[in-house]
């Protein structure tokens, strides 16, 4: 019937910390599921840190732990982050965030390992935002084979915006894929209002 139950924490691995602010991913590798934590902050303190947890075939969330998980390299909040799989390969995005003083325009990326272990994170080769970008939301979509990234509204240093950004990745013969010029998304209406792209998960 596709309706939510009873939320609760039972047999459920909780954070090592207070977290708001972060972003929170899951792929699927070999057949087993991982859940990411990225970045964020504890009201007092920003953070680079990576955690992972395996998700068992109950559903239940194991401990989180940042062991063999590459971090990221400069602290990190109101960013996002998605996953896409490229020639069998699975890689991690990150895209835009605030570091308490510097808005981001970088998309870093990471691989994703058959063991679900996050390596080193780097911008080389990816096109990188084409304006400083927080607090937005960013998606991705596979259409006819190729693969696409979506950044969603969100906010700039100057306010708020409505804007929708759409870039491909890929595609899949490239052993190491890159992610073309942004260009606004054509013959698709934009949000008729700034939107500051707030999605708190495990937050606020």
């Amino acid at each position: 019937s596709g309706n939510v139950g009873t939320f609760a924490t039972t047999s459920q691995g909780q954070l090592p910390i207070e977290t708001l602010r972060h972003s929170v991913v899951t792929t699927t590798i070999g057949g087993t599921q991982y859940l990411y934590v990225i970045g964020g902050d504890n009201a007092t303190t920003i953070r680079s840190t990576v955690y992972k947890a395996t998700i068992d075939s109950s559903g239940n969330v194991g401990t989180f732990a940042t062991t063999s998980q590459g971090q990221l390299p400069t602290i990190h909040q109101y960013h996002k982050t998605v996953t896409a799989t490229i020639g069998g390969t699975q890689y991690m995005y990150v895209a835009g965030g605030y570091n308490g003083s510097i808005f981001f325009s970088s998309l870093y990326k990471a691989t994703i390992d058959s063991s679900g272990n996050v390596g080193t994170f780097a911008t080389t080769s990816q096109a990188q935002l084409p304006q400083t970008k927080y607090n937005h939301n960013t998606v991705t979509a596979t259409i006819g084979g190729t693969q696409y990234i979506y950044l969603i509204g969100g906010s700039i240093s100057g306010g708020n915006v409505s804007t929708v950004y759409k870039a491909t990745i890929g595609p899949d013969t490239l052993a190491a894929p890159t992610s073309t010029a942004y260009s606004v998304v054509t013959n698709t209406d934009q949000l008729t209002t700034g939107i500051s792209g707030n999605a708190w998960i495990g937050d606020h």
